[in-house]
């Protein structure tokens, strides 16, 4: 009754895929005595697809959660190896090429490339030189065994590419400002029945985070 907020903080200001700036805010506000509300709110530069608006939420949720809670999984947050299979089809030089499937992979690609200063290509849906290029380096870049610029459903290279994406996302996402002491932490349990609530655990498991991070992926995935 006595905390009566009204303020937006900026949480992420990046070029989203390498080439969007993107802007998201945290706001808060007492809406009536005992109920604070929290709200998320994405400004782009360029018009997005409501889908995507909603992706970016996602994320920056799985995002706030982990650095409210300090409890970064060991290895950090990686793209979920089950779950809806992301990527439908193979991409590159003998695969089906599916234009969404291939632009998933441009954007992603983008991503990268952006966030080390490389050069960003055109997400246009069509597996081209271009593409095989920056796929290409992206390999060399992690160190990966194929660099032949192809990639595969459940291969090594998505999972690196997707962990990538949303490692990047994270490590953009700054919480210094809402000034939190104290926080709450929680046991990241690969099965909710391995989390001890008797014991003092907080019931927030690796799991639903690999759902959240499935969810955002498909969207992506969907509709960039």
């Amino acid at each position: 009754t006595q905390f009566s907020p009204d303020r937006s903080i900026t949480i992420y200001s990046k070029a989203y895929l390498g080439i969007v700036p993107v802007e998201v805010k945290i706001h808060y506000f007492r809406l009536e005595a005992g109920l604070i509300v929290y709200e998320i709110c994405v400004t782009a530069q360029t018009e997005l697809l409501e889908a995507l608006v909603k992706a970016i939420i996602i994320t920056a949720l799985i995002a706030l959660a982990v650095l409210i809670w300090r409890s970064l999984p060991e290895g950090g947050i990686e793209a979920p190896s089950g779950g809806a299979p992301i990527l439908a089809e193979a991409v590159g030089p003998d695969g089906v090429n599916n234009s969404t499937d291939v632009r998933y992979v441009q954007a992603l690609l983008n991503d990268f490339h952006g966030g080390i200063g490389g050069p960003v290509i055109e997400i246009s849906g069509e597996f081209n030189d271009e593409t095989i290029g920056s796929l290409s380096s992206f390999q060399s870049n992690v160190g990966l065994d194929d660099t032949g610029g192809s990639v595969s459903p459940g291969d090594e290279t998505i999972v690196v590419l997707q962990a990538s994406h949303l490692a990047n996302f994270l490590d953009a996402v700054d919480v210094s400002e809402l000034e939190l002491v104290d926080t709450a932490s929680f046991i990241a349990q690969e099965d909710f029945e391995l989390v001890d609530t008797e014991g003092g655990d907080e019931p927030v498991t690796q799991f639903a985070i690999d759902e959240a991070a499935t969810q955002y992926l498909q969207m992506l995935h969907d509709n960039v």
